[in-house]
């Protein structure tokens, strides 16, 4: 399975969603993110999932023309607050590498790592352990544990 394939299947899901008497207070789960990194700001995503060890949607910016998918792992996680949704409709009994692998592999994605200034960027090809296996202009090997958040860009949400 692939990113794009996961995507269609939430953009499948959000409009029979609307198509029904639901609200959107009971479909998509908006969270806000307090990342354990002060100096970041606190990530907004919606149609979120919370997985095992992992929370994950796409990232809401005023300014960005482009849509981002973010996963955090917990371990990069100082609070989370939701903002709107159903919890229960939203969990995922996977872990976060579990999700990377089936859901990812073969995408393109940036990495952001603690302390570290500049996200890697690259080809998810396979999933080691714990460890990423990402092809930039070489083979890096990133540990699960080390990932502040993943993103994966230009996903379309249009239906």
């Amino acid at each position: 399975m692939n990113i794009d394939s996961t995507i269609e299947d939430l953009e499948a899901q959000a409009y029979f969603a609307s198509q029904i008497a639901k609200t959107d207070d009971t479909f998509s789960l908006i969270v806000e993110v307090e990342l354990q990194q002060t100096e970041y700001e606190t990530k907004r995503l919606s149609m979120a999932l919370i997985g095992l060890d992992f929370v994950a949607g796409f990232l809401e910016a005023h300014s960005q023309t482009r849509t981002s998918w973010l996963l955090i792992p917990n371990n990069s996680i100082s609070s989370i607050t939701l903002s709107r949704g159903s919890l229960e409709e939203s969990l995922v009994e996977l872990s976060a590498s579990a999700f990377i692998e089936s859901k990812l592999r073969g995408a393109s994605i940036l990495i952001k790592q603690v302390g570290r200034v500049k996200p890697s960027q690259g080809k998810l090809v396979n999933i080691l352990g714990n460890q990423l296996v990402l092809k930039s202009p070489g083979v890096q090997l990133l540990p699960l544990e080390s990932i502040e958040w993943l993103a994966v860009d230009s996903l379309s949400t249009d239906i």
